[in-house]
């Protein structure tokens, strides 16, 4: 198939994408990835339309972040940014284990091997301002914490994995700035 970034649904499924090639259809807007076999590729986003969640925080005070899932989500990301705000606090950012849009008053359980990806942003340096992660609850336990640094601003990226009963942390790192 020739390199395509976007395409129009008929061109999409007239050729037969390779192995791994991701091709976005631009009438549907809903992305396709190659197997090597199928007409126009293999639909990447879920059957009910849901995409990832992607949803972004200015940290600046203690109110609790819950981070709710989407239906049929595979992946959701949390931009923090942390900048604003007076004084020292604490900023819990819960991971729910119940899958549902904002707002709405409960949901299913998160599938087993969710991941959620953690980017946070520290543009300040002023001390004492602190990013909780915690599982389930404010009170859950607590899976990471960062701090801000009072010599200079840096970024931090972090991957949580749902197990089945729990959040896990598979990783963290801080990048300087």
């Amino acid at each position: 198939m020739t390199q395509r970034i976007a395409v129009l649904t008929t061109d999409r499924l007239a050729e037969t994408p390779d192995e791994g090639q991701l091709v976005w259809d631009r009438e549907l807007a809903q992305l396709f990835c190659g197997d090597g076999s199928t007409a126009g590729g293999v639909k990447v986003t879920a059957d009910d339309g849901f995409v990832p969640q992607y949803k972004t925080v200015a940290a600046s005070s203690n109110a609790t972040e819950t981070v709710y899932w989407r239906p049929k989500t595979s992946g959701n990301t949390l931009r923090v940014t942390v900048a604003a705000g007076t004084g020292s606090y604490t900023k819990p950012i819960v991971l729910s284990r119940e899958t549902r849009a904002d707002g709405a008053g409960s949901g299913d359980a998160v599938a087993e091997g969710t991941v959620f990806d953690l980017s946070i942003l520290f543009t300040t340096t002023s001390a004492s301002r602190v990013i909780e992660i915690r599982e389930n609850s404010a009170g859950g336990d607590l899976l990471d914490t960062f701090n801000s640094d009072t010599e200079g601003n840096y970024s931090a990226t972090a991957r949580y994995v749902y197990t089945g009963s729990a959040w896990v942390k598979l990783f963290s790192q801080i990048h300087a700035a």
